[in-house]
């Protein structure tokens, strides 16, 4: 589920070729800083799809309350445009196929539909909504800032959990080495660095030919590691691998464009979560002209930002007790569903 760490040493295979005149752990670790630095931007739009592969399986385990005793497995399909400039944020995303236990079957011309934005300021638009179907929901929310994760973001270089890029994370690892030889990462050699962080073990495929982008990279991460700031109980082990990095030339820089990650999350009792992800960016556009493109518009004053904003669909503010409905292009009270103002009852 959470993309985060691993080193499945059976996979690996050393090179017969040597790193003669290998740059330093400190030295190789600065040029992926300007590799990622060269290709990134603060601000930009990236469109992309994605195909998930889930697996998993939970014992009567007490440490885990409502995730005893299920178990599921499938392929869901994602098609996502995320749009940011360093601090506002907008998400579209629809999904398919084999969602969850609940919804193994949904159809491409019926998917689930969510819509985020964050303009700046206090206030968290959030759209979620079975295209066609009825029940959809907006929520309106003040917010002193947010964050979020997105699949594009592990392009970019945020391997870890957080949002945190993975060359800060390793400048504050407790030790840093560079391997003596260089190693295949695909089909280049690369030299390969290691780094124990707090989130665990992390190994990195440099491709020199690449301008030192990554190629590979492979994250373990076991009790006492941290992952969202809490340790991982006695027992458990995380690996995320990530391979198939490909790369265009965009006017001499080298930009990322798609990704394989391969996660599993076991638990020591039997109980365990996997997931295959291969995402592909389908458009990155660079410092694009945010106000005139009306990026981070607010829906409700600017219905082409959700597309899905149909009438009926029903829009709660935080900070307030009245319920309204989206209709012909504007909020109306909808009279049929009040909130309640009883207060709840003091358990004790």
């Amino acid at each position: 589920m959470h993309a985060c760490l691993t080193v499945v040493t059976a996979y690996l295979f050393l090179s017969t070729g040597t790193a003669s005149q290998a740059p330093t752990a400190a030295e190789l670790l600065d040029k992926w800083t300007q590799a990622l630095d060269s290709c990134s931007s603060k601000s930009f739009i990236a469109k992309g799809e994605s195909t998930t592969e889930h697996d998993y399986r939970f014992t009567n385990n007490p440490r885990r309350p409502g995730m005893q005793n299920i178990q599921d497995r499938g392929t869901s399909y994602r098609r996502v445009e995320y749009r940011t400039d360093g601090d506002r944020i907008y998400l579209r995303e629809y999904s398919w196929g084999h969602i969850r236990a609940g919804d193994p079957s949904v159809s491409q011309e019926r998917p689930f539909f969510w819509c985020l934005n964050y303009a700046g300021g206090k206030e968290l638009y959030r759209h979620s909504q079975k295209v066609g179907e009825p029940g959809g929901a907006v929520m309106i929310s003040k917010v002193e800032s947010y964050k979020m994760g997105a699949l594009d973001l592990n392009v970019q270089g945020y391997l870890l959990a957080g949002h945190e890029r993975t060359d800060s994370v390793v400048r504050r690892a407790r030790s840093l080495s560079v391997r003596p030889r260089m190693e295949g990462g695909g089909d280049r050699e690369c030299y390969v660095l290691d780094a124990k962080t707090e989130g665990g073990s992390v190994s990195l495929w440099l491709d020199p030919a690449r301008g030192y982008r990554l190629a590979r990279a492979e994250l373990v991460a076991k009790a006492g590691d941290l992952e969202y700031g809490q340790p991982l109980w006695a027992g458990e082990v995380h690996t995320v691998h990530f391979n198939g990095f490909r790369y265009e030339d965009v006017n001499g820089v080298w930009m990322p464009t798609e990704g394989n990650w391969a996660s599993d999350l076991n638990y020591g009792d039997g109980s365990f979560t996997r997931s295959r992800v291969h995402y592909r960016r389908t458009q990155i556009l660079l410092n694009p002209d945010h106000e005139a493109l009306g990026s981070f518009l607010n829906p409700l004053e600017h219905p082409e930002n959700d597309p899905e904003l149909k009438n009926g669909v029903q829009v709660m503010k935080s900070d307030e007790r009245t319920r309204y409905l989206w209709q012909d292009g504007k909020l109306i009270p909808d009279e049929s569903r009040k909130r309640s103002t009883r207060t709840p009852p003091v358990m004790r």
